[in-house]
């Protein structure tokens, strides 16, 4: 579990957010909302990305896997090269390419850079990336912020179940915008609003 006391975040003065408590489960919650209102600078602020003005955070051991908004691929790296990047054994490189191959990338698209690949595409790289990150690293923490960004429905449920496999055990903070992608994680969701009025447990 992960828990959140006081946590307090405000820019130039003006208070942006300021949460009492919040318990998090292992497992996925979706954290939904207006654009603007906090919600990724809340998951930044967990994984220890970004500090809060106040309050206290329980619950992150090891390294946490992050999956951005932005696809975030090295211009320089095939695809497959921006996942073997963050790998350290055989092991995970050969997860990288069954994943990849899962997400009908063929051996041309894996050769590919990121300028030759469509946006939907280079998303589904990020993702492989962030779950082979998490293969080696045993952190107790994830977060993917608009995780699905570019995809087509049949993508995103396969990319769901990669997800659902393999961040299994962790604490993960799904934030979204897209009440279809909160089921397709078991449809434990949280308006962000609610999280400032009154102590909220998940």
């Amino acid at each position: 579990m992960v828990q959140l006391e006081n946590v307090r975040k405000s820019f130039s003065k003006k208070l942006l957010f300021e949460i009492p408590l919040l318990s998090l489960d292992s497992g996925f919650t979706c954290l939904t909302g207006a654009s603007g209102c906090g919600k990724t600078t809340l998951g930044r602020i967990i994984c220890g990305l970004e500090k809060a003005d106040s309050g206290k955070i329980h619950g992150i051991d090891g390294a946490s896997v992050v999956l951005f908004q932005e696809s975030r691929l090295l211009p320089s790296l095939t695809a497959y090269a921006n996942i073997t990047a963050v790998c350290r054994t055989d092991e995970a490189k050969r997860l990288g390419r069954e994943l990849l191959t899962r997400l009908l990338f063929t051996d041309e698209d894996m050769n590919k850079r990121p300028h030759e690949l469509s946006g939907g595409m280079e998303r589904r790289v990020a993702i492989v990336r962030a779950v082979v990150f998490a293969f080696e690293n045993k952190g107790s923490f994830a977060l993917l912020d608009e995780p699905f960004t570019g995809l087509d429905p049949d993508t995103r449920r396969i990319a769901a179940d990669i997800l659902k496999e393999r961040l299994d055990g962790r604490t993960v903070l799904v934030i979204t915008h897209d009440d279809e992608e909160c089921e397709l994680f078991g449809g434990n969701a949280v308006e962000f609003s609610s999280l400032l009025a009154s102590n909220t447990e998940i």
